[in-house]
């Protein structure tokens, strides 16, 4: 479904993640890691739903589609 490219981070990202990267490991205030921890899990969460939900739809709509394919 996803080819090659799709896991590959581009540049303008990996530079985002490296300066997100820097600040974490430059913290040492654990409650504000902990918040950040907690704020990361969640927006995981969100768009692992969302990605479920788009996929479904996807395929629901692939499927109907060869079904009235077949039909004809």
């Amino acid at each position: 479904m996803f080819g090659k490219d799709a896991f590959e981070i581009p540049l303008e990202t990996q530079l985002k993640l490296r300066v997100m990267t820097d600040e974490v490991n430059s913290c040492d205030d654990i409650e504000k890691l902990r918040e950040m921890l907690i704020e990361t899990t969640t927006l995981i969460s969100r768009y692992q739903l969302l990605l479920e939900s788009t996929i479904k739809e996807v395929i629901e709509r692939d499927m109907e589609s060869w079904f009235n394919e077949d039909m004809k």
